[in-house]
């Protein structure tokens, strides 16, 4: 698919990509931990705006709070299903 912005439509500012990469508990009974996880990691990421740029040529951006996960322009969500013999749940960290 493709889009390709009118002139009225294009932002000055750069788009903000976001990649999430996360291990989640697989099996149907772990739905509720999976969602669990979900939730906390979408609350917990935060991102500083400007990290990585220049000071001097983005001072505006100094006063900026941290942004969320869903304040991204576009969000990936890559998620793989960790499938560790039941028995070795319980000694899975915690977030």
């Amino acid at each position: 698919m493709s889009f390709t912005p009118s002139a009225s439509e294009i932002s000055p500012s750069p788009t903000v990509l976001t990649f999430v990469n996360a291990h989640l508990a697989a099996f149907d009974e772990m739905v509720e931990r999976r969602n669990f996880d979900f939730h906390e990691l979408s609350r917990r990421l935060v991102f500083d705006p400007t990290d990585g740029l220049d000071r001097d040529a983005n001072a505006e951006l100094e006063t900026s709070k941290v942004v969320g996960l869903f304040e991204s322009d576009v969000l990936f969500w890559m998620v793989r299903f960790c499938l560790l013999p039941r028995s070795l749940y319980s000694h899975v960290p915690e977030l």
